[in-house]
C-alpha cells in the first residue's frame, strides 16, 4: 500500500487540478485523505480493523483482480458515498480526501502490489523468485521515502494538516485516531530524513509516474466515467 507521503502527494496533484472552486476545505481533505491508515493508532489495533476503515472486509489483496470482487468493493464505496459524502455539507472535502485515498489503495493492488503477490502466492513459484518479488514490493514500499523527501508538493503540508483538528469519520476512525497519526505524520515530514539505501526494482521515477497515474484514473472514476457514483 502507498504509504502516507504518496497519498498526500496524490492528494496534493488532485488539488493542484482541482482548485479551491471544487475542494473549499483543503486541511480536511488533506486530513481525510490519510485517516484509513490512522486506524493504526486504534490501541490494540488489529489487522480486521484495518480492512474495516479500508471497506475491504472479507477480501484478500489479490481478490482486487477478481472482477466480481472489485464489484463488491465499488458497492461499498458508493454506500460510503452516499452515506458520508452525499450526506454532508460542511466535511464533504473529509470525506472526497477518504475516498481518494481508498481508490488510491486499488490502484495500487491492481497494477502495483497485488500482481507481485499472485506470482508468490498463487502459483507457488520458487524461493529465489520469491526473494526477487519481495525485494520489489520493497522498494516499492520504501518508494514513500523518496516522495517524502524528493516530491514537489504545492501546498504546504505541515501547515495544512497542522491547522484543523479533532475530527473524526464516524463508524471508521475516532479523533484520538486520526489526531495521533496526523501528529506522527506531521513529524515525518518535519524531519524528513534522507533515504538511507537505493531502490533496485522500483524508482523514484516510478513514484512519480504512478502519482500522476493515479490522479488522473481518481478524477475519471470520480468525474461519472466508471460505476463509482459521480461526485465531481
Amino acid at each position: 500500500m502507498p504509504g502516507s507521503s504518496t497519498h498526500i502527494a496524490i492528494a496534493d496533484k488532485i488539488y493542484s487540478i482541482l482548485g479551491n472552486d471544487v475542494i473549499s476545505d483543503l486541511p480536511l481533505f488533506f486530513g481525510g485523505n490519510i485517516a484509513p491508515d490512522a486506524i493504526h493508532a486504534k490501541p490494540g489495533y488489529q489487522r480486521e480493523d484495518k480492512r474495516r476503515t479500508h471497506l475491504t472486509e472479507g477480501m484478500s489483496i489479490d481478490e482486487f483482480q477478481n472482477p466480481a470482487k472489485l464489484a463488491i468493493f465499488h458497492e461499498r464505496v458508493n454506500k460510503f458515498i452516499k452515506d458520508y459524502y452525499l450526506s454532508s455539507d460542511k466535511d464533504r472535502d473529509l470525506y472526497l480526501g477518504y475516498l481518494i485515498h481508498l481508490l488510491t489503495d486499488e490502484l495500487s493492488n491492481t497494477i502495483l502490489r497485488t500482481p507481485f503477490n499472485r506470482l508468490m502466492f498463487k502459483y507457488k513459484i520458487g524461493q529465489s523468485e520469491c526473494d526477487l518479488f519481495n525485494s520489489i514490493l520493497s522498494d516499492i514500499e520504501y518508494a514513500d521515502k523518496y516522495v517524502l523527501n524528493r516530491y514537489p508538493y504545492a501546498q504546504n503540508v505541515i501547515s495544512v494538516l497542522d491547522s484543523v483538528w479533532d475530527y473524526e469519520i464516524k463508524g471508521f476512525v475516532e479523533k484520538s485516531e486520526i489526531n495521533s497519526s496526523k501528529h506522527y505524520v506531521i513529524n515525518k515530514f518535519r524531519e524528513n530524513k534522507p533515504p538511507q539505501k537505493e531502490m533496485k526494482y522500483y524508482s523514484y521515477t516510478d513514484a512519480l509516474e504512478f502519482i500522476d497515474y493515479s490522479a488522473y484514473m481518481i478524477l475519471n472514476c470520480l468525474s461519472g466515467k466508471s460505476n463509482i457514483i459521480k461526485v465531481l
